[in-house]
Order: C-alpha cells, then sequence, then structure tokens
C-alpha cells in the first residue's frame, strides 16, 4: 500500500531506517557543535592569556597584538564553521559559508607568516625564515586566496542569476 508522499516501492522498514539514519545525523552533528563551541572557548581563553603574557607581564605589545589577532582569527574561523554545521541553508550557501571560512584562514594564514618573518629566532625554531621563502610563502598564500575570492564571485554570481533571468512582472511596474 502506497501512501502519499513516499516514494513508489518504499516501506515502513525503508522509512524507519532513513528516519532513524536522519536522528544519528542530528546527533552527530550537534555533537560537532559542542565540540567547535568548547574550542571557540578555548581559542577565546587563549586569547585572553596569551595577550596578558605578552602585553602585561612582558610588556612586549607587538607580539601580544600579533598573538591575540592570530587567537581572534583562529576563534573566527571556530565560528564560521559552527554557523555552517548547523545551518541548514541551500547548497550555494554552504559552498559561499565554506568559500568565506577558507578567505579568512588564508588571511590569517598570511598575518602568522607575517609576523613569523618579524620575530626573533626562539627557542623552538632557532633559526628565522629567509627574506625569499617568505615571499614565496606569502605568494603562494596570496593567490589561494585570490583563487578563493574569485570562486566566491563566481558562486554569487551564479546564485543570483536566477533573479535575474525572470523578467518582472506587471505588480512590479505599479510599484
Amino acid at each position: 500500500m502506497m501512501t502519499h508522499g513516499h516514494e513508489p516501492g518504499e516501506t515502513r522498514v525503508d522509512r524507519r531506517i532513513a528516519h532513524a539514519l536522519a536522528v544519528v545525523e542530528r546527533v552527530l552533528v550537534y555533537v560537532v557543535a559542542l565540540f567547535l563551541v568548547g574550542f571557540a572557548a578555548l581559542a577565546l581563553v587563549n586569547t585572553v592569556a596569551q595577550v596578558n603574557l605578552y602585553v602585561v607581564m612582558e610588556k612586549n605589545y607587538n607580539a601580544g597584538i600579533a598573538a591575540g589577532i592570530d587567537s581572534a582569527f583562529l576563534t573566527i574561523i571556530l565560528l564560521e564553521l559552527l554557523h555552517t554545521v548547523l545551518s541548514q541553508a541551500a547548497f550555494m550557501q554552504e559552498v559561499q559559508e565554506f568559500l568565506v571560512i577558507g578567505v579568512t584562514s588564508g588571511v590569517r594564514r598570511s598575518l602568522e607568516i607575517a609576523v613569523g618573518s618579524s620575530a626573533t629566532p626562539e627557542a623552538g625554531h632557532p633559526v628565522a625564515p629567509s627574506s625569499r621563502d617568505v615571499v614565496i610563502d606569502l605568494g603562494v598564500n596570496a593567490l589561494g586566496v585570490l583563487v578563493l575570492v574569485i570562486a566566491l564571485w563566481l558562486v554569487r554570481q551564479v546564485a543570483s542569476a536566477p533573479a535575474q533571468r525572470h523578467p518582472p512582472d506587471a505588480s512590479d511596474a505599479l510599484l
């Protein structure tokens, strides 16, 4: 017996399995979301701790600012991921959100490269990167960000194309 709104040949068992898998999927999404919230909170605590260490304890304002910006970008990336994981948006919207996350990550990486190139050698990194390596890293990273920005622009053009294809109807002309 076929009920309204179901696929032909779909049985009650199929529907129950599909429902169970949907519930498992939602539970896993919420678990991932909880982890992302925890990581974002930890990133904020780390930001405060690093800025406190550099600015208050060592009076090194440049290192404090750099560490604060880096940690803030990480927090933004985690919150963007959280938003994307929880959103029930259309596919094109999700693609745009992931591209924005990629651009934000690329900008963060560029800042990290720039700060790393100006930092003095430390115990963990006894040799500062050469200027040539820094320029190559920044160039490759900038190219990656540019590709992501172009991809984001293209996706937005495709997403807005259906609205441009439909001519306005007579009621729009009266407004």
